[in-house]
């Protein structure tokens, strides 16, 4: 083993040491972010699947290739336009930034654009309101139900608001009066019957009372 090393040598030894250490660690850092990556993946696949099933509820054939036309027809344009937007808003706002590329002198996307379906709104004046989305989240859970404070929750994540504690609890109990939901316990759930299909074919669809801004959001 040889052993007569000079100061550089053992020098270029010490920084290739560190480089290797630095390259093992990064390995495991970004094998760990895959991980979490794939688990992303499994769960917006499975959140994706449970809101096409959901459809169901409605009575729509959710294994129908032409699912999202039927729904647009349904619901009619104005109201599936709206839906379209409260999903892709925060999408729009990320890809055209500041400078506003992929939008013409009016602020509308144009067809080259990632996200043409509709002009960047801002989350804001697009989310719906504390009552749709408590509706829609119960079609969601389906027979396994959900809480108030999950709803609260998914409603706080997905449009960085802060809700007071009490206004979901208070959108249910008219829920309740009104028939479309019911309680058991603690867990909540929706007063029509819960139908779940496996359709993995069928792709994506083409200031309210109790709200205030989160600070804390991005």
């Amino acid at each position: 083993m040889p052993t007569d090393f000079s100061l550089d040598d053992i020098l270029a030894m010490k920084v290739l040491i560190a480089r290797i250490l630095r390259s093992v660690e990064t390995k495991a850092a970004l094998e760990e972010k895959q991980k979490a990556l794939a688990a992303e993946i499994v769960d917006a696949e499975r959140r994706r699947l449970f809101g096409i099933n959901a459809f169901a509820t409605f009575g729509f054939d959710v294994g129908d290739p032409e699912l999202w036309t039927r729904v647009r027809e349904a619901m009619g344009e104005q109201a599936y336009e709206e839906s379209i937007r409260w999903g892709t808003a925060r999408y729009q706002i990320a890809e055209t930034g500041a400078s506003g590329q992929g939008s013409d002198k009016d602020g509308r996307q144009s067809q080259a654009g990632k996200a043409s379906l509709v002009a960047p709104t801002p989350v804001e004046e697009s989310m719906p309101t504390i009552r749709e989305m408590v509706i829609a989240q119960l079609a969601l859970a389906g027979d396994a139900g959900t809480k108030a404070a999950d709803i609260r929750k998914f409603i706080e994540q997905t449009y960085k608001k802060t809700v007071h504690e009490k206004t979901v609890g208070m959108t249910l109990y008219r829920l309740s009066l009104d028939g479309l939901a019911r309680r058991d316990g603690r867990t909540w759930f929706s007063d029509k019957p819960e139908t779940e299909t496996e359709n993995p074919g069928v792709s994506a669809p083409g200031s309210e009372e109790g709200v205030s801004a989160n600070k804390g959001g991005a």
